[in-house]
């Protein structure tokens, strides 16, 4: 009742329901307990029967019970010669033979229903794999596009910061002073001082972006004192473009100078380093 060495399909699902002779299961029972695919094929039969019956885990009928019904439905031969009553033997033989017939064409019912689903499962799954790549390039398009959005922002804000300081520049009641060296006489930015905003503008270029824990303090000096108007840094390629309103009752400035500070410093530590000085054109 096997093929070749292995069990086949219908053997699995007259084996899962119990309707084998006791020694040819036992066989099969031993068999599958060393055959790796004979056990996939029997599992798949019994969790078959399962669902038919609608429980898991499968537990068997006793083993005389399986014999009184089949041997009465003429399905196996009586280990035991025994004399049943017509009515009893009749009533066995057709109820045998229903669950017999019904479980068997459960089982194909069934089968054919499990592996349906499981082919649905397999298109499933792949759907969700889809759909899984699909978000993360969304996400990633998204994130693409909110760097652009963020460097595009960035971009008109200098823009912006470039045309005001521009207008500044060019303005009748701006003040301009270079940006000069200390170390020489080249110019590398400018000072407006707008009387009529109270706004004071710094621009410059081929500066020395600053390691973390330093920074450029701007002092203005007027009235005798200097006064601090904020620190700044300098981008990657060296630019600055620096804007600060002033403090009320500093109307002139005498000249100002931008120092190398540390970040947190309260005041001018001694003998700070004079990166640039400033005189009015």
């Amino acid at each position: 009742m096997t093929t070749g060495l292995h069990i086949d399909p219908e053997q699995a699902d007259e084996y899962a329901i119990g309707s084998l002779e006791p020694e040819l299961e036992h066989a099969i029972r031993l068999h599958v307990a060393n055959c790796r695919d004979c056990a996939e094929v029997v599992a798949d039969a019994e969790m078959v029967v399962a669902r038919l019956a609608l429980s898991a885990p499968l537990r068997r009928a006793p083993l005389k019970m399986r014999d009184e019904v089949m041997v009465g439905a003429g399905l196996r031969k009586p280990r035991i010669v025994a004399r049943l009553p017509a009515i009893a033997q009749a009533a066995a033989g057709i109820a045998a033979v229903f669950i017999a017939v019904a479980a068997l064409a459960g089982m194909f019912a069934m089968r054919s229903q499990v592996r349906d689903l499981q082919g649905e499962n397999l298109a499933l799954r792949d759907r969700v794999d889809d759909i899984d790549s699909a978000e993360v390039q969304i996400f990633a398009i998204g994130q693409r596009l909110e760097e652009a959005e963020e460097i595009v922002a960035e971009q008109r804000s200098e823009m912006a910061l470039d045309s005001e300081l521009l207008g500044a520049m060019l303005s009748t009641n701006s003040q301009v002073a270079n940006v000069v060296t200390m170390q020489g006489k080249s110019s590398i930015g400018s000072l407006v001082w707008e009387a009529d905003q109270s706004r004071i503008w710094f621009y410059a270029q081929r500066l020395r972006p600053l390691p973390q824990g330093q920074t450029y303090e701007l002092w203005l000096h007027g009235n005798g004192n200097y006064v601090s108007l904020g620190t700044f840094n300098a981008d990657d390629s060296g630019k600055a473009t620096y804007r600060r309103f002033v403090a009320e009752g500093l109307d002139r400035y005498d000249g100002a100078v931008v120092t190398i500070e540390t970040v947190g410093a309260e005041q001018r530590e001694g003998d700070s380093i004079f990166y640039a000085y400033l005189i009015d054109r």
